[in-house]
């Protein structure tokens, strides 16, 4: 796709690095606040956006943002932000196939085309995230087989179809209005405009993704591939005249819960911790002590009916908080 024509802008009005790091933008009316945006932030018409190429590396960056989303999610239960990560894959891609193959490349992406990629291959791996993660584990534990392959395409096209939906009058009043931080989506811009500037700051980034995929495709291979690593280390001693191997206490070797942790912050994962210790280290010895389960039964299957409960009524209540917050976006 050809880049826009570059429109004539006046003196004083072509985006600066202070108006395009801004977190909120000035303006005491929204008539202020949009003409600012689109006179000092907005790019579109300068710079090349929604191109094939763009769009044809995010698809297929987002492929494998789709499998590895539903992988992890799916094995530690969460679903990750995969925005910063497809930024670094796309513009890591392109820089790999400019070097095999220039003619085919073409020009450096700029930085809206990166984010036009980064936008496409996030995408995906949120759908599948967020979409199938949740259901097909539920699904999974409450009947004891999977749901069928035309039903969770249907699912996952209904949820895509609402997301599109709910897209524009949210993001009216949530980011136009009321310009609320997004960590996911500041963070991600961050990375595309210190991977677009090249140089020093683009660097280090991209050899850490290097090194970190290396090490951690590495032992993953060393462990599922060839079995030269045990799946994990069970912790020694008992817990309630339980052995605290029959409890779950156990460090895993992979790296995956390590970069989840990393993703996710330490607010979450202390928390996590702290059900998992519950959980396993005052529930499930309880249990066993009074027969309600064996010590060798599956006493996660109790702990599945308050766990839902809980994240059930967290967030509808949460949804229900937010009423007003939807109801403005909605009339908007």
């Amino acid at each position: 796709m050809p880049a826009p024509a570059p429109r004539a802008v006046p003196d004083g009005d072509v985006p600066t690095d202070a108006s395009l790091t801004l977190l909120s933008i000035p303006g005491t009316t929204q008539a202020e606040v949009d003409t600012y945006w689109l006179t000092r932030v907005y790019q579109g018409d300068r710079l090349p956006q929604l191109t094939l190429r763009a769009v044809a590396l995010g698809a297929g960056l987002g492929v494998l943002t789709c499998a590895t989303n539903l992988y992890a999610g799916l094995k530690t239960g969460v679903a990750f932000g995969v925005a910063v990560t497809a930024a670094l894959l796309a513009s890591a891609t392109h820089g790999a196939l400019r070097r095999l193959s220039p003619r085919v490349a073409g020009a450096p992406l700029s930085l809206l085309e990166l984010g036009c990629a980064q936008t496409v291959a996030s995408s995906a791996g949120y759908a599948t995230g967020g979409a199938l993660v949740s259901v097909q584990g539920a699904w999974l534990l409450t009947t004891g087989h999977h749901l069928p392959g035309v039903t969770l395409l249907a699912w996952t096209f209904l949820l895509s179809a609402l997301g599109v939906m709910f897209a524009v009058p949210l993001k009216r009043q949530l980011v136009d209005r009321e310009q609320l931080p997004f960590a996911s989506g500041t963070a991600a811009a961050a990375t595309a405009r210190a991977l677009h500037a090249g140089g020093e700051a683009a660097g280090p980034r991209l050899r850490m993704l290097g090194v970190g995929g290396l090490v951690a495709g590495l032992l993953t291979l060393a462990r599922d591939g060839f079995g030269r690593v045990p799946y994990a280390y069970a912790f020694p001693g008992t817990l309630g005249g339980v052995p605290l191997e029959r409890l779950g206490f156990a460090l895993e070797t992979g790296l995956m819960p390590v970069g989840g942790g990393a993703l996710l912050g330490v607010r979450v994962t202390a928390s996590m911790l702290l059900g998992a210790l519950v959980v396993h280290g005052v529930v499930a010895p309880r249990l066993m002590a009074a027969g309600l389960v064996a010590v060798d039964g599956d006493f996660l299957a109790w702990a599945l009916w308050p766990g839902a409960a809980a994240l059930t009524t967290a967030s509808l209540l949460q949804f229900a908080l937010q009423a007003r917050v939807w109801g403005r976006a909605l009339r908007g």
